[in-house]
């Protein structure tokens, strides 16, 4: 028996690869959009707030969790080591995720509120009222999920959107989609147009611009600690920031106006640009230590 842990790739380049992770993905969609047809037509409240972390969930699993799996099956008789599952990394990446996401929020929220106030010329206002149609539906149904009335309600949220959808979508656009652009363009390169995909996926226009930064960040994240963890934690606490401040501000123990912590509506923003300024550094001196670490290794 054989004891190397590469397969056959024969008829399995890279495009192959990638056709091969958006086509189960749509599939497992396709799936889930059924099986929501069918509860709907049983009656069952499917936009209620339970039924739609139970969704949620499963689009994790099968939507972004799978694909990413099976390609990796691909490459490997040992795919948890090419999604980088089994990958420990080092404490340092791990704080550094953690401080990054905290540093990052002035910068999030002055770019949400931007992004939110963009304004199309009036030959463009057929396009732009389709796309607040969107934005008001996706709106409405993370209001749904951000309803928790109790504290183990709220932890339930933290639990599937923030946790569960942040390893999800990183084992898929990051340790599936990103490592799979790198091997056919700079990693730069696929860093941002993976993240350019996650943001497009989100199908929220006005939440575009925050979403595709947020991605490149995660992008980097992956790449330079060599562990999917790593992005996951920052994807999930950014998920459960956003959980945890509603339950908050719904129970009035923080402000509402606690959502625009550093954004200006009015004059230039510098709390908000000291914060993507210090994010820029911050991303740029981790980039610059895992590649000496690199060269030294060599």
């Amino acid at each position: 028996m054989s004891t190397s842990s590469s397969l056959p790739s024969a008829g399995f380049n890279t495009a192959t690869k990638l056709l091969l992770l958006f086509g189960v993905m749509l599939v497992m969609l396709l799936g889930i959009s059924v099986i929501q047809t069918i509860m709907a037509y049983c009656s069952a409240d499917i936009g209620s707030r339970t039924w739609i972390l139970i969704i949620s969930a499963f689009q994790s699993v099968f939507v972004f969790m799978l694909p990413s799996y099976i390609v990796a099956r691909i490459d490997s008789v040992h795919p948890l080591n090419v999604m980088t599952l089994s990958t420990k990394p080092q404490s340092l990446y791990i704080i550094a995720a953690l401080f990054l996401m905290i540093l990052a929020v002035p910068a999030i929220n002055q770019t949400v509120y931007w992004n939110e106030s963009i304004d199309f010329p009036d030959a463009m206002s057929a396009l732009e009222d389709t796309l607040r149609k969107w934005e008001n539906s996706a709106a409405e149904m993370t209001k749904n999920i951000l309803a928790a009335s109790s504290v183990w309600e709220m932890l339930v949220s933290v639990l599937v959107i923030g946790c569960l959808t942040g390893l999800g979508e990183e084992l898929f656009f990051r340790a599936g989609l990103q490592r799979l652009l790198a091997q056919c363009m700079p990693v730069n390169g696929a860093i941002w147009l993976s993240a350019a995909i996650f943001s497009l996926m989100h199908f929220q226009f006005f939440g575009f611009v925050p979403r595709f930064m947020l991605g490149a960040v995660f992008g980097y994240l992956y790449f330079i600690s060599g562990s999917i963890w790593v992005s996951a934690l920052a994807h999930a606490l950014n998920n459960s920031l956003v959980v945890v401040t509603a339950w908050l501000i719904s129970r009035n123990i923080i402000p509402a106006r606690f959502e625009m912590f550093g954004v200006d509506e009015t004059g230039f923003p510098v709390l908000a640009a000291a914060s993507m300024i210090a994010v820029i550094i911050m991303v740029a001196a981790l980039y610059r230590y895992h590649t000496h670490n690199k060269s030294n290794k060599v």
